[in-house]
């Protein structure tokens, strides 16, 4: 996604990280709690909470969001 580490300067506490694309379509935040501990670990796509989700699942989510926006511009 091209997204790459923060600068010191760009993070208001040690464990709050938000990260955009170079093309500003993706936005990845940490946040502190979702409040589903059982379900970790957890991503929000879109305000839908996702579960037990690994790289794979990640990868799948963002390359439906892309064939989402493409075809949204047609």
């Amino acid at each position: 996604m091209g997204l790459s580490d923060p600068e010191a300067s760009e993070t208001t506490e040690a464990d709050k990280v938000a990260l955009t694309t170079p093309d500003r379509k993706f936005t990845v935040r940490t946040v502190a709690c979702f409040g589903q501990c059982a379900l970790a670990p957890v991503v929000e796509v879109n305000h839908h909470i996702l579960s037990h989700v690994n790289e794979r699942t990640l990868q799948r989510e963002v390359k439906a969001l892309t064939q989402d926006r493409n075809q949204d511009r047609k």
